[in-house]
């Protein structure tokens, strides 16, 4: 336990629950059961809770803005978050000697809702046979059902920050409980865990795992830490010197991985933190410039073929996406389609952007017309119905390109995810561009508002700058130079 940090913070009575649930903690990750993912178990949550403490006293007040009562929910969950990737009898599957691919996603997929499923059982004095978590003296003040809450919502987007389930709530007590900002801290400090201490590429080695599962660990493989300074976070790289300015871009590619991933989760829980005053952020400082980042260690594994074309497959289509981007002026959201395990449907993608890319648009709507008759996800229906309604846009078929944006929409309002709302600012900023064309300003003008409204709320700042400055544009047209300037500038 870290008693360093908890010094003066907590009671004797809560150091002793906490390690009363560390040592359950502990003796339910004896042996990790589904070895081909990430290590998890104790250490996992040690470095968690490690991770939380930098977070807590590296930025000035933040460690006064949570109680007594909430650090200890926080970490508690820290040790019992993942335990449902234990159970499989909870992931609805009978036991069996062992466990197909199939069946380790399903229990991995669902490790959330299963390991507060257990944490809520342990406390159920009519449930028989069920996991010991340590959580017979949480019962009063109902700890246990807020540290159930945190497992259930650590995982990005599961449900998404801002649903109605993650709002505040108080102890029996009457104490209150700051429900977002503990799923907040929770899940930006589970994805900071992300070293090469949690992967064996022995282990790697001896297993057939699915291509975005390697990915994931050879991405840790090449990380040697995330540092966090004054509320400044960076990682620290360990990327074999060999490809030190490849022609490939495997340095580019490896850095741009771990920072998208990373910078991914910072933007989900950003808002929520910073309105707590836990002014944390990101420094973007190129890494190919520090030598640092750069090794010659030999054990350092050379990345695999497979790998490497998945990661520069996705990498080239997010370069091509920016640079269509920045040539029509119209923003491309595509985040459901790189991570695609459907190798066609991501090369159709990658075929439609770079057609838009060379002009030639009508090629680009022919291919994801093509890329739609596929089976695909909600995320990549969205994706490339974005896409299709860009290229109509710039063609000058704006009812076709409406159309294609309000069933972004419609997609987007049935799922509560951070992916969803950004494809929906994207899109509804995109509506603003149509009725600019169509000449009607003040639905223009209503449409980039919506759009700023949802990427503040989800601290998408890239977003944002783009609906500040169309918004700039519009009241220049409109002939309102003042406040022209001060959406652009703001913009800026």
């Amino acid at each position: 336990m870290p008693d360093e940090f908890l010094k003066n913070v907590f009671t004797d009575e809560l150091k002793d629950k906490l390690n009363i649930i560390e040592s359950a903690s502990a003796k339910i990750w004896g042996t990790q059961k589904l070895q081909h993912f990430t290590k998890h178990g104790i250490v996992h949550s040690e470095k968690i809770i490690k991770i939380l403490s930098l977070i807590l006293e590296g930025v000035e007040g933040a460690k006064q803005k949570l109680s007594k009562h909430e650090l200890f929910i926080l970490f508690a969950a820290a040790y019992l978050h993942d335990i449902g990737m234990q159970s499989a009898l909870h992931a609805g599957l009978p036991k069996k000697p062992s466990y197909s691919l199939d069946d380790m996603n399903l229990i991995r997929d669902c490790h959330h809702e299963t390991s507060a499923k257990i944490i809520l059982e342990s406390v159920d004095p009519t449930i028989q046979n069920k996991i010991h978590c340590g959580l017979e003296t949480c019962i009063e003040p109902n700890y246990f059902r807020f540290i159930a809450t945190l497992a259930r919502s650590h995982r990005k987007d599961k449900p998404g920050i801002l649903a109605r389930e993650l709002r505040d709530d108080y102890l029996m007590t009457g104490e209150k409980i700051h429900v977002r900002l503990l799923v907040a801290l929770l899940r930006l400090a589970d994805e900071l865990d992300r070293d090469y201490l949690r992967v064996s590429m022995d282990d790697l080695k001896m297993w057939d795992i699915p291509l975005d599962s390697k990915v994931y660990w050879w991405i840790h493989h090449y990380t040697k830490a995330v540092k966090i300074e004054n509320g400044q976070m960076s990682v620290l790289f360990r990327v074999p010197a060999k490809y030190k300015n490849n022609e490939k871009k495997v340095d580019e590619i490896i850095f741009q991985e771990t920072l998208d991933s990373i910078e991914g989760q910072l933007s989900e829980v950003k808002k929520i933190l910073w309105d707590c005053d836990i002014k944390l952020d990101f420094i973007h400082d190129d890494p190919k410039l520090s030598h640092s980042n750069y090794s010659e260690v030999a054990t350092l594994e050379p990345i695999p073929d497979d790998v490497l074309k998945f990661l520069t497959t996705k990498f080239n289509m997010q370069e091509t996406k920016e640079e269509v981007t920045k040539k029509t002026g119209v923003t491309y959201w595509i985040d459901g389609i790189p991570y695609s395990d459907d190798d066609e449907l991501k090369e159709l993608m990658e075929k439609a952007l770079i057609h838009s890319q060379k002009e030639e648009y009508n090629r680009s709507i022919e291919t994801v017309e093509k890329a739609l008759l596929l089976t695909v996800s909600p995320s990549e229906r969205m994706a490339l119905k974005t896409t299709l309604g860009n290229a109509c846009l710039v063609t000058g078929k704006l009812d076709k390109a409406l159309k294609n944006y309000k069933d972004v929409e419609s997609i987007a309002n049935r799922l509560d995810t951070l992916d969803a709302k950004k494809a929906e600012s994207t899109v509804m900023g995109n509506i603003g561009l149509i009725y600019q064309d169509k000449g009607d300003l003040d639905k223009a003008l209503e449409n980039h508002k919506a759009a700023l409204k949802i990427d503040r709320e989800i601290g998408f700042r890239q977003g944002e700058a783009n609906q500040l400055a169309n918004i700039g544009l519009i009241y220049q047209a409109k002939g309102d130079l003042d406040k022209a300037l001060e959406n652009l500038k703001a913009a800026l």
